[in-house]
């Protein structure tokens, strides 16, 4: 067993009714590993159903598997089904 703890914040900013900012970071962390998790997003409102999102990711894991990087990036771009 071993002492554990976790830390999120969650952001949002709108810059009009249309377009929006957001940024979600989460640590978990414990004695054997800390994982670090980022997501910034700008978000589109197109129609009242469907909004585009275009994200960059930032994943980092202090003791990663044998034979993988720490920091792992990934943009994205998607299209949002509201209901």
């Amino acid at each position: 067993t071993e002492l554990g703890f976790i830390l999120s914040s969650r952001y949002y900013y709108a810059f009009n009714d249309n377009v929006s900012f957001t940024m979600d970071t989460d640590v978990l962390g414990s004695d054997a590993n800390t994982i670090l998790s980022n997501d910034a997003g700008l978000n589109f409102k197109m129609t009242n159903t469907l909004s585009t999102r275009i994200s960059y990711r930032t994943d980092y894991n202090s003791s990663p598997a044998a034979g993988l990087k720490s920091t792992d990036n990934t943009v994205g771009v998607s299209l949002v089904l509201n209901f």
